[in-house]
C-alpha cells in the first residue's frame, strides 16, 4: 500500500530555511550528509510546494543544467502545488496543481505504481496533507547547522 512520507530537515535549532526561504545553511553540511538521493530513490512520486521548487530551481541551477533533474529523478514524477506560473526545468515530468491536495493525492497515488509518496520541503504542504488525513508519516532530519 502506498504511504505519503513527509521527509524535511531541520538544523538543531529548529530551523526548515532561513531569510527570503533560503536554503543555504543546508549546504554548509558536507555534501554526503545531505545526500538523500538513495533514500529518495525508493519513492514513485514527489511533491512539493512553490517555494521548495524555486529554491531547488535557484541552488542546483536546473534551468540552466536540466540535467541534474534528470539525475535526481528519472522517470519520477513530480507534483509541484502552486498558485503561480512556475518555469518547467526543461524534460521533466513535473504537474504544476493548485488547490485541494485529495484529489491530486489520488492522482499521485497512481502514478507511484505503489511506491511511496515523498512530500518535501516546508511544512505547509505537510500540514494541508495532514489535515486532509492523507500523510502517514513523518521523516525529520536534525542536520547540526544552527
Amino acid at each position: 500500500m502506498t504511504e505519503t512520507i513527509y521527509y524535511v530537515s531541520t538544523s538543531i535549532d529548529g530551523f526548515i530555511a532561513g531569510a527570503d526561504d533560503s536554503l543555504d545553511w543546508l549546504y554548509e553540511i558536507d555534501p554526503g550528509d545531505r545526500d538523500i538521493s538513495q533514500f529518495a530513490s525508493g519513492f514513485g512520486v514527489v511533491a512539493m510546494g512553490s517555494v521548495t521548487y524555486e529554491s531547488v530551481l535557484r541552488d542546483s541551477e536546473l534551468l540552466e543544467h536540466p540535467e541534474r533533474w534528470q539525475e535526481a529523478h528519472r522517470d519520477r514524477p513530480v507534483w509541484v502545488f502552486t498558485h503561480r506560473e512556475l518555469p518547467k526545468v526543461p524534460g521533466a515530468d513535473i504537474i504544476f496543481v493548485s488547490g485541494d491536495v485529495r484529489p491530486v493525492h489520488a492522482d499521485m497515488v497512481r502514478a507511484a505504481h505503489g511506491r511511496n509518496i515523498l512530500i518535501a520541503g516546508g511544512g505547509a504542504l505537510a500540514g494541508a496533507f495532514a489535515d486532509a488525513g492523507l500523510l502517514d508519516q513523518m521523516l525529520i532530519a536534525v542536520v547540526p547547522a544552527t
